[in-house]
């Protein structure tokens, strides 16, 4: 049984406006913003050369919200990647 959501991860495309709408809309602090890259999130999402914009927010009960933009690979990720 799930006991407790630590954060979720969204990937987006515009990340002032999406840090925008979550804290002056929703009401959540902006805890950590940072910049990624190098091997393990390469090995993460199967990209090579990723580079992203990272931050977290936080709501007043703990839960949190993850938002990354990715600024290589260039194009929506979406379409990049190979579902089966």
């Amino acid at each position: 049984m799930i006991q407790r959501i630590d954060h979720v991860n969204l990937v987006v495309d515009d990340l002032q406006k999406m840090i925008a709408f979550y804290q002056d809309l929703l009401g959540l602090r902006l805890t950590k913003r940072a910049s990624i890259g190098g091997q393990w999130i390469e090995a993460l999402t199967g990209f090579e050369t990723v580079e992203a914009d990272v931050v977290y927010l936080e709501a007043p009960t703990g839960a949190g919200i993850e938002l990354i933009q990715y600024r290589t690979p260039e194009g929506n990720l979406l379409e990049l990647c190979e579902f089966k």
